[in-house]
């Protein structure tokens, strides 16, 4: 789809105006949803006789959000669009302050450059509060203490008492490593399960290996486990396979493989006995090459197989009862797989388990750092599976998302630690900056510099006074600034003790978010021209 518009260049100062508007019309858009307090933003359905979609999460509404017909306002809206989400893909909280922040920043620096600043100087100076900033809130971060802690930090995220309960229980017994999977429930109610061992989502390649008087679950008792990346072609392959299965002892046997032919299918079919042997085929979990290699190597080091590998020209022929790992029991399913009590050295899970912790703490990508935790997970062993419940399908797509936000916030929580909640360390960096003590010779654009970031970090606190009904005054003269153990209680009007009422927020969460957004609108200060296309694309993507 493209629009029908010819090609434009535009200069100053309608570039600035034009940004300017498109971040205003975001911002203002979002702002209404921080707090606990959120309003919501109604979206249009494509379909005119659906229910239009009900959102509070800032990086949605903006990703929702196509193109404005105003073609100016529209390259300041994408603008913004992208940071939240990438803020969304980085940290999964935080889209609504970063927006706040980001309008009164750039709203405040335009009117420094209009009345004459340098912009390129104002940039330098912005960035350069960087590290201060990242200091101080390294001063205010603290550790989780309790289950509690962190049942209250989920509920100040999600709204949601019975979400924040399962959640809080959940990373207080499998932490920040551990393994959980989110899943829809069919039932009003929300439900968690535990299950011992290492757990991988996976379809089997031979459907009907799997009883059906097994309701779709099968378990192996004291398996040996075949592990490879190869397409299983000859029927001469499976009974290679099933002569060294057969020299272990084994009385069942899990092929984990890439693929099987049909006429290797009928072997495994026809010597599929439980009174010989009980043999499950599974195709090797992960979408991609470098995903299957993990999840090989992952599956190896706990079972103590030794994987038959095509990059290394490895042939079904050659296989032996030493290319077989073991372990107590194997469930296969129509959709996963699991195991536990498996046969690996327990010192070389151990290095691996530290290599992975060691190489995530570098990472800050949030895809990648997924797939890191999600391999830890497997490899500590004990997965949780938290399914979620709904009146209706779209409130369960929605509790499902806010719970999926909500699990990534806790991991940066623990992986991070904490600051004071409510807009309260947001407040303190702002009286820090104010106290900042410059020379006489100090440049215009190092004290506007202070002065605008001092502004736009009180932005959070007044956007929440404001979506709760209270006016910023009151809160600013009942909250003591000096004390930071205490913050607004939107609940009661009244200051309230952090610890208390736990009250919290990641740290890592506010860091990413001030880091990114100063640097975003730094940069967006020195556009000066605007090139529009012809027939732009338009694209749903960030």
């Amino acid at each position: 789809m493209t629009s029908n518009q010819r090609s434009k260049l535009i200069f100053q100062p309608e570039t600035y105006r034009g940004f300017q508007r498109g971040i205003n019309l975001l911002a203002d858009a979002i702002a209404p949803t921080l707090g606990p307090f959120p309003g919501h933003v109604a979206i249009q359905s494509a379909n005119a006789n659906a229910m239009p979609e009900i959102l509070d999460n800032g990086a949605l509404i903006a990703r929702r959000l196509i193109q404005l017909n105003d073609r100016s306002a529209d390259m300041g809206a994408m603008y913004l669009r992208q940071l939240l989400w990438s803020i969304h893909e980085n940290v999964g909280d935080g889209t609504a302050t970063a927006s706040v922040l980001f309008q009164t920043m750039y709203n405040e620096a335009l009117r420094f450059i209009t009345a004459g600043g340098n912009a390129m100087l104002l940039r330098h100076q912005l960035e350069s509060l960087i590290p201060l900033l990242d200091k101080e809130l390294d001063q205010m971060t603290s550790q989780v203490q309790s289950k509690t802690q962190l049942t209250q930090i989920a509920n100040h995220i999600c709204n949601d008492d019975e979400l924040a309960h399962h959640l809080g229980d959940i990373f207080d017994t499998i932490g920040e490593y551990g393994s959980l999977e989110i899943q829809t429930s069919h039932t009003l109610k929300d439900e968690c399960n535990y299950i011992q061992g290492s757990y991988w989502k996976s379809k089997p390649l031979i459907n009907d290996l799997l009883p059906k008087h097994s309701q779709g679950e099968q378990i192996l008792v004291n398996p040996s486990i075949l592990v490879t990346d190869l397409t299983l072609n000859q029927p001469e392959h499976i009974i290679s396979i099933l002569q060294s299965a057969i020299q272990a002892n084994a009385g069942s046997l899990l092929i984990l493989a890439f693929e099987v032919s049909p006429q290797a299918a009928v072997v495994l079919r026809a010597n599929n006995q439980s009174d010989r042997i009980q043999v499950m085929v599974m195709q090797i979990p992960g979408g991609t090459t470098e995903e299957r290699f993990s999840s090989m190597e992952d599956i190896a080091l706990l079972t103590g197989a030794r994987p038959l590998l095509e990059v290394v020209h490895d042939s079904p022929d050659n296989i032996t009862p030493e290319h077989l790992g073991h372990a107590r029991n194997v469930w296969v399913s129509n959709h996963h797989f699991g195991l536990a009590g498996g046969g690996g050295d327990v010192r070389d899970l151990h290095k691996q388990i530290q290599s992975l912790k060691s190489q995530s703490t570098t990472i800050r990508d949030l895809t990648q750092l997924q797939k890191y935790q999600s391999r830890l997970g497997v490899l500590l062993g004990g997965t949780a599976i938290l399914r979620v419940g709904g009146i209706h399908e779209i409130e369960t797509k929605h509790r499902k998302a806010l719970a999926e936000r909500t699990a990534t916030a806790l991991r940066g929580v623990l992986r991070g630690g904490i600051i004071p909640g409510g807009g309260t360390a947001s407040l303190k960096l702002s009286k820090i900056l104010r106290t900042q003590s410059l020379s006489d010779d100090s440049c215009i654009e190092q004290k506007a510099a202070i002065t605008i970031l001092t502004n736009a970090l009180e932005s959070p606190i007044r956007t929440l006074a404001n979506n709760a009904g209270y006016d910023i005054g009151d809160v600013l003269s009942i909250l003591d600034t000096s004390n930071y153990s205490q913050f607004f209680d939107l609940n009661s009007g009244k200051s309230s003790d952090i610890n208390d009422k736990g009250l919290f927020d990641s740290a890592n969460t506010l860091k990413h978010v001030i880091r990114a957004t100063i640097q975003s609108v730094a940069l967006a200060l020195t556009i000066d021209v605007l090139f529009q296309h012809e027939n732009p694309t338009i694209s749903d993507t960030p």
